[in-house]
């Protein structure tokens, strides 16, 4: 299997010693996430520690006389027991266990005194930390080790933790500090001839200068290590050093992980060039090679071809050295062949070659999710294409099925669930094929994730059964607590809670037998979904709240945040919707701190937005407005727009309003402090317990301890109980009652309502806030002389949007009837509010619609007597905290305008094949006579450097042209300019526009996926022209006659030059296409603007005129409308 569990030390040597990650992803992981990283140092063996200690190291007390000899000898003895079982732990990726292990050798070692033990006990406390991301303490640890290096003159020691440092610091991103610890390594390694060293050292100052962007020095330090390479690769000499047939079989020697091995050794030299292979029809093969000292200087999984192991290295000293022959896991037996042969230059060479297309590969996997992680879909695909060629040209299995791993869970991540089974079926075979066992199970096991997702629950659990037996039989204990929780995810599906509940007991003890205390909050959230289901409440809460406190342990932040919200659903349905805001308003606001510090959601645990954050945003609303708490419900829907361009953009940065995320009442506030001591009390339980537990696994609990871990168990019980009843608490009820709306009244805080109020005077605007739910719609309208106010509205979600669709359907037909569903949204979303509007004799409308509301425009709503664009001007706003909306426009317009106008000629993107407009030359060239100071760009022209040129000179940007803007992905959504060049969405993110007050999209197409999702692309085109500084947006909601567009501008711009705010011009040139009357516009009353047939000259509209809104509706106007 490509990621084999048993990595210490990455050695394998290249021709720039460029470092690869190997096992970016493996193709049974559950979810596309990041990559593994590698080992940020060499761990320290009990061979390094040397056998010359003495008595006189021994010279402490450890009780009132003296320790004899004997005493010392087993006293270092079991230090070096405890090293050694760290780095078996370690290699197992149970970095916690190596460092209770490593912790215990530690003391040891400086009870007797033995500093050589102790620097390298802490060298790997080091290294085990850094592995866990906490770099910090890996620092603390690699100065301790560095300075008793330093002390007893270990230069090889000293060297490599100055090694180790740099990486830490290079993963930290402080190059300058990573190139000094890398320089002062290359020193050493220069002074005691250790070449094999020197190369590494190169190496990582390339690396470094890389990051730094020092492009030239990096691959000067690359050319010194090739030049390295080349004098030691004269060195060598091509023979057979050891050729082994052997068979591995019960009797042969086990390691700790069950795996049966052999042992060879073979005499080599200094600088000499090996090529070490180990072959088997029958097991997956894992090779290990230890050096004249006994340690680790190489190991390989799946180097060569389908699940042999192949090491290529330059021999590091001279001596005796040992190469282990072991199979990948407990189940392998069979025959082998172990060859270990020096090469020549020429076929070292070759090997390299190899080596790199085999690093391109594996660097093009790394890359592809690395892109997907950014939602860069399309490129991921591509990446992972490329790597997929790469990989069957090198008859590479295990990197083939690495691949197509990674594209089936890609697929499923997007929701193509058929797709993604296709690629788990082709790795399942492939696994089959070469007889990876480990790789079959997670196929098995993502092929009954999708199938539980399509809710073939009876095949998913089928699926799972079988990935089950295989990881019991391999002795995967991960794999297997991973495949029992994913078995009682599907009985729960199936409503059979009791055998659910089974499941996740198993995969619950399992996770905290092997210490996987990510998997034991896993377990435990899921068991409270099951008593959730069963209507056992205090159960369900009981899990709840341990897996809140094991998540808030470790710093999971999304599972904490997602359990919270548990948490509030399951108080909201016991009827306690004030504690249930609590918890809901601590789960949103973990989610606000996951997005400040990640730029969306953990990419371990990502999971669909709508499935989750969403949810918990809208339901939180939902609550606060059934008790009347508006103002906070408003605070809670612009965080939602927020969160949903982040979850569409994955780039989105707040502001002062929304920085700061959830506001909490004070008896809120009171609540979860004493929530979050219980919180304390469980942390510090569950941490004592995981150190007695693994203490009680290695079987070295004192009597004293197995006392402790049965009262830490039964504290732990009684805990849950003060969980449990932590809600009927008289403290807490208490503090329930501060929360009653009349209570509220007096403590809401609305220093933010002022600024509110002022600008929606200074606009004589109202502020419209819809919330779609699932049984009603409610409308939050803002005024400037009053509080925020709720109205509710009978409708359900189904029904409103069956009314959004076939509205849509009439606004994109002009011989339709629009009116009939216009006046039913109308009586809707506008009718409850009449009321209120009409006290506050308003002009404009401040509109933030949600979800499918995006894909049709307010302006064309029907009173029964006249369009809404009739009776207000209409400004829709991605989000309050995300506008600056009173800021004023420069005086004078200076336009920068570009068509594609040419119908001749035709562009391809991506899937669209798009032609030049018959109308966008026209509409430009009015527009430049109308307005002199207009830049205008046609068909050629109008390419993406000479727009990027010119626009410090303008300060409105109208393009002319096709803009295809679609859910899922900003990468799939692009403007087309005239020489075919296409920015995408995420592009636009680099302009600047700070001084540019308007930009016009006058036949951009927004609702090309459908409009059955949440219209992100729409809120994304506005906040990402706004982002970089563009006041304000107009765009279309759907493809239009370009002609009819043509008038509808002309009249716009018209508006403009009369000095007309933005709103005011749209509004004007609205109403002249409705009444066919363009006074207001510098235009004459009964114009007789018609459409005709370019080819047959007749007419397209009926009668003659441009009232329908299917010509003047679909542009909205996003942003500052001054």
């Amino acid at each position: 299997m490509a990621n084999g569990g048993k990595l210490l030390s990455a050695m394998v040597v290249t021709a720039l010693w460029l470092s690869v990650m190997e096992g970016v992803m493996a193709a049974g992981r559950q979810d596309v996430g990041t990559p593994t990283e590698g080992i940020s140092g060499e761990l320290w063996s009990l061979s390094d520690l040397g056998q010359n200690s003495t008595a006189s190291s021994l010279d402490i007390e450890s009780s009132p006389s003296q320790l004899t000899l004997a005493q010392a000898d087993l006293r270092l003895s079991e230090a070096n027991r405890l090293l050694e079982l760290g780095i078996q732990e370690f290699n197992r990726s149970q970095f916690r266990e190596a460092i209770v292990s490593w912790e215990g050798a530690l003391e040891l070692y400086r009870a007797a005194a033995n500093r050589p033990g102790e620097g390298r006990a802490l060298g790997n406390l080091g290294i085990a930390y850094s592995s866990m991301g906490q770099y910090e303490r890996a620092i603390d640890f690699y100065e301790q080790s560095l300075a008793i290096a330093r002390e007893i003159g270990d230069r090889t020691g000293e060297g490599g933790v100055l090694n180790n440092l740099g990486n830490v610091y290079n993963n930290l991103g402080q190059y300058e500090r990573a190139i000094d610890f890398y320089q002062q390594y290359l020193a050493i390694t220069r002074e005691i001839g250790d070449r094999a060293g020197e190369g590494r050292a190169l190496n990582n100052l390339g690396e470094a200068y890389r990051n730094l962007g020092q492009y030239d020095r990096a691959l000067e330090q690359y050319r010194q290590a090739v030049v390295l390479f080349n004098e030691l690769v004269a060195h060598s000499e091509t023979a057979a050093l050891l050729e082994v047939e052997g068979q591995l079989e019960d009797g042969n020697e086990v390691l700790q992980d069950g795996s049966l091995y052999d042992l060879h050794t073979f005499e080599g030299e200094l600088g000499q060039f090996l090529e070490i292979r180990l072959n088997s029809d029958d097991f997956d093969a894992y090779l290990i090679l230890f050096g004249p000292e006994g340690e680790r200087v190489a190991e390989d999984d799946d180097g060569g071809e389908g699940l042999n192991s192949l090491i290529s290295i330059q021999l590091p000293q001279t001596g005796s050295y040992s190469v282990m022959a072991n199979a990948h896991d407990a189940s392998g037996r069979g025959r082998y062949r172990l060859t270990v042969a020096a090469i020549s230059p020429d076929d070292y060479q070759r090997g390299q070659e190899r080596a790199s297309a085999r690093a391109e590969a594996d660097q093009l996997l790394e890359q592809g999710i690395q892109q997907f992680n950014r939602s860069q879909f399309r490129e991921a695909l591509d990446s992972w294409e490329r790597a997929l060629e790469l990989y069957r040209a090198l008859d590479d299995r295990p990197g083939e099925g690495r691949v197509l791993g990674n594209l089936g869970n890609a697929y499923s991540s997007l929701g193509q669930y058929e797709r993604a089974i296709d690629f788990y079926q082709q790795i399942l075979v492939l696994f089959r094929d070469i007889r990876d066992r480990a790789g079959e199970g997670n196929a098995l096991g993502n092929l009954g994730n999708a199938y539980r997702k399509l809710g073939q629950y009876e095949r998913a659990i089928d699926f799972h059964e079988q990935a089950l037996v295989i990881f019991g039989e391999i002795g995967d204990r991960a794999e297997e607590g991973l495949t029992l929780g994913n078995l009682g995810n599907a009985y729960l599906d199936l409503e059979q809670y009791e055998r659910a509940i089974d499941f996740h007991e198993q995969a619950l003890a399992i996770a905290r037998e092997i210490s996987n205390r990510l998997g034991e909050g896993n377990a435990l959230g899921n068991l409270g979904n099951a008593y959730n289901s069963l209507g056992q409440y205090e159960r369900a809460l009981e899990q709840y709240s341990q897996a809140v406190a094991l998540f808030n342990e470790l710093g999971a932040r999304t599972p904490e945040a997602l359990f919270l919200s548990n948490i509030g659903r399951l108080l909201n349905d016991q009827a306690q919707p004030e504690l249930a805001i609590t918890f809901l308003k601590a789960s949103v606001d973990l989610r606000e701190a996951i997005r400040g510090d990640l730029r969306g959601l953990d990419t371990d645990l990502q999971q669909s937005f709508t499935d989750t954050v969403a949810d918990s945003y809208r339901l939180l609303a939902d609550l606060l407005l059934q008790q009347n708490r508006v103002l906070e419900a408003q605070r809670v829907l612009d965080l939602l727009k927020v969160q949903e361009l982040d979850d569409y953009l994955q780039e989105v940065q707040r502001n002062a309003r929304t920085a700061s995320g959830i506001d909490y009442l004070r008896p809120e506030q009171s609540i979860l402090d004493q929530y979050n001591q219980l919180q304390s009390s469980a942390i510090d339980l569950g941490q004592e317990r995981a150190r007695l537990t693994q203490r009680q696994r290695s079987g070295d609990l004192t009597p004293t301890e197995r006392r402790r871990l049965q009262d830490l168990v039964r504290l732990e019980q009684d805990l849950a109980q003060q969980f449990n009843s932590f809600a009927e608490a008289p403290e807490i009820q208490t503090l329930v009652a501060a929360l009653s709306p009349r209570v509220l009244r007096q403590t809401v805080d609305l220093d933010g309502l002022s600024a509110l109020r002022n600008n929606l005077d200074n606009l004589d605007a109202a502020l419209i806030y819809p919330l779609i739910l699932e049984d009603r719609l409610e409308l939050v309208i803002t005024t400037a002389d009053t509080e925020p106010l709720r109205r509710t509205v009978a409708v359900g979600r189904t029904e409103l949007n069956a009314a959004i669709i076939a509205f849509r359907q009439a606004l994109e037909n002009p011989h339709s009837d629009a009116q009939t569903p216009a006046q039913q949204l109308y009586r809707w979303l506008v009718e409850p509010l009449e009321a209120d509007l009409a006290a506050a004799g308003v002009t404009t409308l401040l509109y933030a619609p949600d979800a499918a509301l995006r894909y049709i425009p307010l302006a064309a709503l029907h009173d029964g007597e006249q369009w809404l664009t009739e009776r207000f001007r209409i400004n829709h706003i991605t989000a309050l905290s995300l506008e600056e909306l009173t800021t004023p426009p420069q005086a004078a317009p200076r336009i920068l305008a570009g068509a594609f106008a040419d119908v001749g000629t035709v562009h391809s993107v991506g899937s669209f094949t798009l032609p030049g407009l018959l109308y966008a030359g026209e509409e430009v060239t009015l527009l430049e006579a109308a307005l002199p100071d207009t830049v205008a760009l046609i068909d050629e022209a109008f390419d993406l450097d000479t727009v990027l040129l010119e626009l410090g000179s303008a300060n409105i940007l109208h393009f002319a042209t096709h803009g295809v803007f679609v859910p899922g992905d900003p990468s799939d959504s692009f403007i087309l300019f005239g020489n075919g060049d296409a920015p995408t969405l995420r592009d636009i993110g680099g302009w600047s526009l700070s001084h540019i007050d308007l930009v016009v999209l006058s036949a951009c197409e927004t609702g090309l996926g459908g409009f059955d999702n949440n219209g992100e692309q729409i809120l994304g085109l506005g906040y990402q022209f706004q982002r970089r500084g563009a006041k304000a947006v107009i765009a279309s909601l759907w493809a239009v006659s370009d002609q009819g567009t043509q008038v509808l501008m002309t009249a716009f711009y018209d508006g403009l030059a009369l000095g007309m705010s933005k709103t005011e011009a749209l509004q004007a040139a609205q109403r002249a296409l409705i009444t066919n009357d363009f006074v207001a516009v510098g235009g004459r009353r009964e114009a007789m603007v018609e459409l005709v047939s370019s080819t047959t000259g007749q007419r397209l509209v009926p009668g003659g005129t441009l009232a329908h809104p299917y010509y003047w509706a679909p542009f909205i106007l996003i942003g500052n409308g001054l």
